[in-house]
């Protein structure tokens, strides 16, 4: 198994990451079947109630490119055993759920720039299983010349059970020039 070949090196944590598995696990992120129309252009196109949403469903590969970046080499992620308390399988990394997140806004709002993420995990993900990621549009303010929205987030098994929720801001240039007050 993965996880026993990395303790068997004998070499540091931080040395048997590989850079390389960086690129093949984003590349998987984005790899999801996106829904519906792109959420906006511009931030004038921005609207409270616009939502997004993506599928991905992920292989026990993505599980282990993902702890070869992190160094996140906990047991429950890379060996399947029954007394895992998960019936024997494995289960995909929080983090790894949550990373389609930002990917759906940087797929749905292109420039935005991700200011902050709140996270609650909920419901474990097995590989195999497949999750729709959303965001929902529940504010959007103008400061400074920046667009700044705030958006419910979820990540959820295909049944409706949340597996990753929360809350993100990010902003986006805005399309008009920030007033004299707003410049203050």
């Amino acid at each position: 198994m993965l996880g026993a070949a990395w303790r068997a090196s004998g070499q540091p944590a931080a040395r048997r990451c590989s850079r390389s598995g960086l690129y093949r696990a984003a590349s998987s992120l984005v790899a999801a079947r996106v829904d519906g129309p792109e959420l906006a252009r511009t931030a004038g196109d921005v609207e409270v109630g616009q939502r997004a949403a993506a599928q991905r469903t992920f292989a026990q590969e993505d599980v282990e490119a993902f702890a070869e970046v992190t160094c996140d080499r906990n047991p429950i992620h890379l060996l399947p055993t029954q007394d895992n308390g998960f019936g024997g399988k494995t289960i995909v990394h929080g983090m790894l759920c949550a990373g389609l997140i930002p990917a759906l806004f940087a797929d749905r709002l292109p420039g935005a720039i991700y200011a902050s993420q709140t996270l609650d995990f909920r419901h474990p993900v097995h590989p195999g299983d497949t999750v729709r990621v959303e965001i929902i549009v529940e504010r959007k303010k103008t400061l400074r010349g920046t667009c700044v929205v705030q958006c419910k987030t979820e990540v959820a098994h295909l049944d409706g059970r949340a597996v990753v929720a929360g809350t993100a801001r990010v902003m986006l240039q805005s399309d008009r020039p920030a007033t004299q007050d707003e410049a203050k």
